[in-house]
């Protein structure tokens, strides 16, 4: 045990000095990166590296914290995150709502907004537009508003990296093995530590929500209130709420109440707008993500680069086979609402389907059904949350751009398969001869 303890420990440690010394030999003020093959590489070396050191063990995944500290001291000496600006935009929005201003209702390159002082204004990305996240996310960006930017960087980095240690610990407890947690050192470092990404402070609202389910998830008000912290932080949280109260051991009549009484918190995010927006055309940066963003897309990319439709049919079309899925998995949920891991495996299919369906994936939107996969231990679900290090071939590499959307979204369909294979299977049995699916 104290061996492979040890071997997680400088698989740790290796990753954060790797991220440390690119950071440095990669920087860029962007949006123009280059590099990112090598980084490529770089992840798939580390898988190879951690299969041949932990295959052989079944160990569970045990981080010594002294080299957890020592690994987030390595990133923390990082001189910006690779392939990265968000930050910039982040640590900006927290400093607005901290002065009591919108950054809803301003751009970074408002007038109204010239008094504060920011010594990296002049590298936030589209500083044109408005901000894109929701309310509690820019409160936890606020929350190293008054410290000078490269104090407020790494305070970010330290409170992502706590973050991280709140995910290892609730997997460490459920006795996952090292392996599965050792592969996404690349990631969660890079994403969360170094790039300090919002998506890990939202999602982490779902970890205390496994715990519920576990227990049969009958605190409603208590799941009400993560759920609502989650989608306040990231509207992407919110989509496996009516899964968590189907598959809840209670009555039919209690659980139509306890999902119509959910439609409040989407609800909520829509008043507060309403209230403290008059003019929604004011929210510059969400229209343009809605609209125009688009980044190593899945299905989108199949209708738009392959059966080249237009646009906004595109984004229709995909939207409403996104609708689809979530439908099927409800019906399918529905039929057998008590199957134990239920919730668990409607995650993954739910969070994987809103990745690919999305025409904007970017790799730190894993961690959503990346914390499902772990605790189902689905094998494919974690592969296209490891093939997502692709999303990076652009900087430096366009030309295989649509190769890139082929490899990591190419894992989409066995998650699929397998969450729908009886139905896959009774489909089949319609269309061809009865030999092939022989009689038991």
């Amino acid at each position: 045990m104290d061996m492979t303890k040890n071997k997680i420990n400088f698989l740790w440690i290796l990753n954060a000095l790797f991220l440390a010394v690119v950071s440095y030999a990669l920087k860029s003020p962007g949006p123009e990166y280059f590099g990112g093959i090598y980084y490529i590489l770089y992840n798939f070396g580390f898988l190879a590296l951690c299969l041949v050191l932990l295959k052989k063990h079944s160990t569970n995944f045990e981080l010594s914290p002294v080299a957890f500290f020592i690994g987030v001291v390595m990133v923390m000496c990082s001189h910006s995150p690779i392939f990265e600006n968000d930050h910039y935009r982040y640590i900006w929005e927290g400093k607005v709502m901290a002065s009591g201003l919108s950054p809803y209702l301003l751009s970074p390159d408002h007038a109204a907004l010239s008094h504060i002082e920011y010594a990296a204004k002049n590298r936030i990305g589209f500083s044109n537009l408005t901000t894109i996240y929701p309310p509690l996310g820019i409160l936890w960006f606020s929350l190293v508003a008054k410290l000078p930017f490269e104090f407020a960087f790494r305070g970010l980095m330290l409170l992502n990296a706590l973050l991280i240690a709140l995910v290892f610990r609730f997997f460490t407890k459920r006795n996952t093995p090292a392996l599965y947690l050792c592969v996404f050192f690349p990631l969660l470092q890079k994403e969360y530590i170094q790039a300090v990404h919002i998506d890990l402070f939202a999602a982490v609202f779902l970890l205390p929500l496994f715990a519920l389910k576990e227990k049969d998830g009958k605190r409603t008000l208590l799941t009400y209130g993560l759920y609502f912290m989650s989608f306040w932080s990231k509207l992407i949280g919110v989509v496996t709420l009516p899964i968590f109260f189907i598959t809840n051991k209670t009555t039919p009549i209690n659980k139509v109440r306890s999902i119509l009484a959910s439609a409040f918190i989407p609800l909520s995010l829509g008043l507060f707008f309403w209230f403290h927006i008059t003019d929604l055309n004011l929210l510059s940066g969400v229209l343009s993500f809605s609209k125009d963003w688009v980044w190593i897309p899945g299905f989108y990319s199949l209708l738009v680069n392959l059966l080249e439709l237009e646009i906004p049919l595109a984004r229709q079309i995909t939207f409403a086979a996104f609708l689809m899925v979530v439908t099927l998995v409800h019906l399918k949920v529905m039929t057998r609402p008590l199957q134990k891991g239920a919730f668990f495996e409607a995650g993954v299919i739910l969070h994987s389907s809103m990745i690919f369906f999305s025409p904007v994936f970017n790799p730190w939107y894993t961690i959503w059904f990346l914390l499902f996969s772990l605790y189902t231990k689905n094998k494919w679900a974690m592969a296209y949350a490891f093939f997502s290090c692709l999303s990076y071939t652009p900087y430096g590499y366009y030309q295989y751009n649509r190769l890139a959307e082929v490899l990591v979204h190419m894992w989409y369909f066995p998650i699929l398969f397998n969450y729908f294979e009886v139905y896959f299977k009774k489909f089949y049995a319609l269309l061809l001869p009865k030999r092939f699916f022989p009689a038991r």
